[in-house]
């Protein structure tokens, strides 16, 4: 059958195997005994400009428009008139991080740049990424150029999908105030030997060639692709200063892997948003990651922060970031639903704001109906780059709340993408209610 390998896809959250092979040859493949229905999926290449930024053939007045418009639909059929649609201030190179892939041209050639179809249709196949000027910064560009100059004639380098050989299989780079990193991630399994000595010349090579300060490396055997917060990952050229970035007057230490937003001038109009339109003087800080949202919105004011995270090294990183800026904050490392409890708990009357940015799935609908059963939460900022993934969990909050106003930030310019914030209020009502409870 030749070299295959098999995949996870999901279809509407449902996940169903995937067989990956170099052979014309039709396979057969039981499970459990009984044979299963195979078929061959046909797919086309598209110009990598064109997955990567496909609005870059729009002006940016007509994308506006464009990527609005269902986000707008959106906010009508939750009942909510008042949406206020912001561009971004800087339109091209605004990325400050991008995650490149190693594989392999049509032609064969070894490459370092962006898919042209998805993994499960061509896991090997990359397109080189020059043309995608529109949103990824010069300096990354001028590096991956080099690289791809580097490894031109070194095929035995890359990680193949299909035969699990070589070794290089993504590089992040991302800058982080003045200092541009780079993250590389490596097959484990191959690292020794004469690939080892190819390794350590090639991250010589990077160092000594691109822009990158500073180098970090990861080893893995998983057949994930891409970083998480908690992978291990160890320096191997460059000082080891901490990393620093200011955005809406805060200085934040974020380490190499931690979340952090992409297109920094948007993500300060979307904390001065927060800190503008939040009445409350308790912020939950939910899903707060290394501390940005809730820390910009207590900034130059006596508001106090409790945020809740599931990752030790990002609250580790919102402590820090809390107490460089002297914002009063607490901040519980455990899952949100348990870190809410304790925090409903304690039993206080104070009036609440709560602060949901949650990955792009969303929450669980069971949460947030623990959220809209806190009596004091009076307000809730719902911040998403994927409000269609997330609707069940704003109908929920419209159980209980009202949806006062929703904000639409092109944090992703040439893209079909938008950041949006729901910001949810109590009727008028149940206002008075909590606010009697507040005072008595």
């Amino acid at each position: 059958m030749g070299e295959a390998t098999f995949c996870l896809s999901y279809a509407d959250n449902k996940p169903r195997a995937v067989l990956i092979t170099d052979s014309a040859d039709a396979v057969q493949i039981s499970h459990r005994g009984k044979p299963l229905r195979v078929r061959k999926k046909t797919f086309k290449i598209e110009r990598v400009r064109d997955v990567v930024t496909p609005l870059s053939g729009m002006t940016y007045e007509e994308q506006l428009r464009t990527k609005s418009e269902p986000a707008q639909a959106l906010a009508h059929a939750l009942g909510c008139s008042n949406v206020e649609i912001i561009g971004s201030p800087v339109q091209t190179g605004y990325r400050n991080k991008c995650e490149f892939t190693f594989g392999y041209t049509e032609t064969g050639q070894p490459v370092l740049g962006f898919r042209p179809s998805k993994y499960t249709e061509a896991p090997n196949l990359v397109a080189t990424p020059e043309e995608c000027t529109y949103n990824v910064s010069k300096n990354m560009l001028d590096a991956v150029c080099a690289i791809n100059g580097y490894i031109a004639d070194k095929p035995e380098l890359i990680y193949n999908r299909l035969s699990k050989k070589g070794s290089l299989k993504i590089l992040m780079i991302r800058k982080i105030g003045a200092q541009v990193l780079g993250v590389l991630q490596l097959n484990a399994e191959t690292e020794e030997g004469p690939q080892k000595d190819a390794l350590e010349r090639f991250t010589a090579f990077i160092a000594e060639n691109t822009c990158l300060s500073v180098l970090y490396v990861e080893k893995t055997s998983s057949v994930f692709e891409g970083f998480k917060p908690d992978s291990k990952i160890a320096r191997v050229s460059g000082d080891s200063a901490e990393h620093t970035e200011t955005v809406a007057g805060c200085t934040f230490k974020v380490s190499p892997l931690a979340f952090f937003q992409v297109n920094l001038q948007v993500a300060e109009i979307l904390a001065s948003i927060i800190q503008k339109n939040a009445v409350s003087n308790l912020i939950l800080d939910v899903c707060c990651g290394s501390g940005f949202l809730g820390i910009c919105a207590a900034r130059g004011t006596d508001k106090r922060v409790v945020g809740m995270e599931i990752s030790q090294g990002s609250v580790q990183n919102a402590r820090e970031n809390a107490a460089l800026n002297g914002t009063d904050a607490e901040y519980i490392c455990d899952s949100v639903e348990n870190s809410l409890m304790k925090v409903v708990a304690r039993k206080t009357d104070e009036k609440c704001a709560a602060l949901l940015d949650p990955p792009r799935a969303g929450v669980s609908d069971k949460l947030i109906r623990k959220i809209a059963a806190s009596e004091n939460v009076a307000e809730v900022f719902y911040v998403s780059c994927s409000y269609r993934s997330v609707k069940s969990n704003l109908e929920e909050l419209g159980k209980r709340y009202s949806l006062q106003k929703v904000y639409i930030l092109d944090m992703f310019p040439y893209t079909r993408e938008v950041e949006c914030v729901f910001h949810y209020v109590l009727p008028k009502q149940n206002a008075e209610n909590v606010g009697a409870a507040s005072s008595s």
